[in-house]
């Protein structure tokens, strides 16, 4: 009887496991189901947002249409409340932050602001789960604030963005400087050419002599993939020594910058460096001779110069008769 007593439990709890499994099983593939099901209706989403997408770039390509801005904004609008309502947190900040781009091109400015910081707000959401993965994201939404701040003469706030921008790339390319240096320079050359739009010069300078440096270790490495950066961030920097009165230091950068690019036109720095050098002759040739081309660039940074106190007394007079040299 007791034999018999064990067998009865022993079938019972066999087929009790059994059972289990056969639930477990079932959860599972329920689980695959649901998991699918979520998955399909995601592609549909992702069908749905590329639709709309092209939809709105073939309302900005019919110019006869007068309400094309408007027809596009509702498409990208659209597809933004879809991915609000079905795809991920990072999905909906990628598609507010290049709304904003589009918006900002568009002079759309203060609905390019509101797409922005939303996009901001939520990567900075994110990386408080995942710290690295996203700051990266956070700085580049603040630099394309930065600007959409100083194309509107908001400089302090323009400046503020910019500042925390480079803190980001800056902590970042301390532990990963394989990943972030290239970063680390674009943000310095951002805020060198955002305090040059403010005319504080030294501080572009500052900041410029930076970017130069990264860019011209990163050109060593590579020359094709970083060599023209390394160039333009030479261009800056001359600019920037001549309001500095650095003319010496702004010709040796000019001429620096046409050896990594030979096409560039680094006419505007090397003329002026030269003639606040008190090299009048040489000077006026390199006006003469591009003067039909570049004359309008050439005034222009003539009084910018005037207006910085970045000439010499005892040279005043010869920059004059450039101006009257341009102006005939």
């Amino acid at each position: 009887m007791t034999s018999n007593r064990k067998t009865t439990t022993f079938l019972a709890s066999s087929e009790k496991l059994i059972n289990d499994r056969k639930e477990i099983e079932s959860g599972k593939q329920q689980k695959a189901a649901t998991e699918a099901m979520i998955e399909s209706a995601k592609e549909k989403v992702y069908a749905l947002i590329e639709e709309l997408d092209i939809k709105a770039m073939e309302w900005m390509s019919t110019h006869s249409a007068p309400d094309r801005l408007e027809q596009a904004c509702k498409c990208y609008e659209q597809a933004i409340q879809y991915t609000r309502e079905s795809l991920y947190e990072e999905n909906l900040a990628e598609r507010l932050w290049e709304y904003g781009k589009f918006l900002q091109y568009h002079n759309q400015i203060h609905k390019a602001e509101a797409s922005y910081l939303e996009a901001l707000a939520i990567y900075e959401q994110l990386t408080t789960t995942l710290h690295e993965a996203y700051e990266a994201y956070v700085a580049d939404v603040l630099n394309d604030l930065a600007f959409l701040y100083a194309d509107t003469q908001r400089f302090v706030e323009a400046e503020e963005h910019c500042l925390r921008a480079l803190n980001i790339y800056e902590r970042l390319a301390t532990t990963q400087p394989e990943i972030y240096q290239k970063d680390l320079a674009l943000a310095l050359n951002y805020l060198c050419v955002l305090y040059s739009d403010m005319q504080h010069f030294e501080k572009a300078e500052k900041y410029g002599l930076q970017a130069l440096n990264i860019y011209e270790l990163l050109a060593s490495t590579n020359t094709e993939k970083y060599g023209q950066h390394y160039a333009d961030a030479l261009y800056n920097i001359a600019y920037f020594s001549l309001f500095v009165q650095k003319f010496a230091l702004a010709e040796t950068y000019s001429h620096e910058a046409l050896k990594w690019d030979k096409d560039m036109d680094i006419y505007p720095n090397l003329a002026p460096a030269i003639l606040l050098q008190g090299r009048f002759n040489e000077a006026q040739q390199i006006y003469l001779t591009y003067k039909d081309t570049l004359k309008e660039t050439f005034l222009d940074d003539i009084d910018t110069l005037k207006e910085n106190n970045a000439i010499p007394e005892h040279l005043i007079a010869d920059v004059e008769k450039i101006v009257k040299l341009l102006q005939q």
